[in-house]
């Protein structure tokens, strides 16, 4: 990381004030933009965000949800840790999808969940109608 000054020692004499001041700035501006690429990279490559559909083997019901860890959120859904799936037994996940953050994880759950995403649904999984 580099350490600027805020004062003029060291620039040289025959530059003007004003582009000791651009260049400053200029450099803080890149680091700031090369720190936000990497954080975000970062976040991408280790943290996905999941639409998911499971069904349950008992009575048939279809679940949508969204969640940061398939894995867990399954094992929740299979153990009874969820209210409202802990009712109908045991699930088995039928359909997943990976997003690249929770926002648009939980925009793609709204849409399942609306009539015209069912539809989809119903076509894209061959399922009856749910």
């Amino acid at each position: 990381m580099w350490y600027f000054t805020s004062t003029l020692e060291g620039w040289p004499s025959g530059f003007p004030r004003r582009a000791f001041h651009a260049v400053r700035v200029r450099a803080i501006v890149l680091v700031a933009k090369r720190f936000a690429r990497d954080v975000t990279e970062r976040h991408n490559h280790y943290n996905m965000f999941y639409t998911y559909i499971i069904l349950s083997i008992k009575d048939q019901k279809i679940y949508i949800g969204s969640t940061e860890d398939l894995k867990r959120r399954m094992k929740e859904h299979n153990s009874g840790k969820s209210e409202y799936t802990s009712r109908f037994g045991q699930w088995k996940l039928i359909y997943y999808e990976a997003h690249r953050n929770k926002i648009l994880a939980q925009r793609a759950e709204q849409y399942y969940k609306s009539s015209q995403g069912r539809r989809q649904l119903i076509k894209k999984l061959s399922l009856e109608e749910f």
